[in-house]
């Protein structure tokens, strides 16, 4: 074999061999790129899919007595019915948790979205199947929910449901030898079996 041949032949085997090397790394990031970093297919374009986690607001709209302004917000299901609760705490099992207002719903409540219910005794209404609590931050008070009404826009009582609806509620406090009487409204939003910080302002 003379020089040119030979050189010429290594050429060639030079050559093919960075070609075959570009096309196997070639490959290989296709494969990779379709494996999509784990399996599973992506998303088309422009789709959403962050999850859209549970959550709770509750927002006074009138307060003439002067509640403190909860912080933590919490709603949960149990025998005992449906639970929301307005706090001042920093998480579910914070020692200090304590109690601004509360709605409470009787076990198999049948509320109907749209109907005014009455809070209290003697209201026009059909009777609130259960009771709205002011113990702003206090373990007990003598704060009682005397008249008002509440109504539901959307109500489900499952985990995961979402409870909608506002109130205007007559209180009456207690405390007080003279025993005012106050009007708080408000607005309020759950899902069953949540919990977390109330939303900022």
């Amino acid at each position: 074999m003379n020089t040119y041949t030979t050189t010429n032949y290594t050429f060639r085997k030079s050559s093919f061999s960075a070609r075959t090397r570009a096309l196997l790394l070639s490959i290989a990031l296709v494969v990779l790129a379709g494996c999509g970093g784990g399996g599973g297919s992506s998303a088309p374009a422009g789709v959403d899919t962050t999850p859209t986690a549970p959550s709770n607001s509750y927002t006074i709209t009138s307060d003439g007595y002067g509640l403190v302004k909860a912080t933590y917000l919490s709603s949960s299901k149990s025998d005992l019915g449906i639970v929301f609760r307005a706090a001042i705490a920093t998480s579910l099992t914070d020692p200090d948790y304590k109690t601004v207002t509360r709605i409470d719903i009787d076990p198999g409540a049948a509320i109907t979205p749209q109907v005014v219910y009455s809070l209290g005794s003697g209201g026009a209404a059909p009777a609130f199947p259960g009771s709205v609590y002011f113990l702003n931050g206090q373990p007990s008070t003598l704060i009682r929910t005397i008249g008002g009404t509440i109504s539901f826009t959307r109500y489900g009582n499952n985990t995961g449901d979402r409870v909608s609806g506002s109130y205007n509620a007559i209180i009456e406090d207690d405390n007080n030898p003279a025993k005012p009487t106050y009007t708080i409204a408000a607005s309020f939003d759950f899902v069953i079996d949540s919990y977390g910080p109330a939303p900022a302002p």
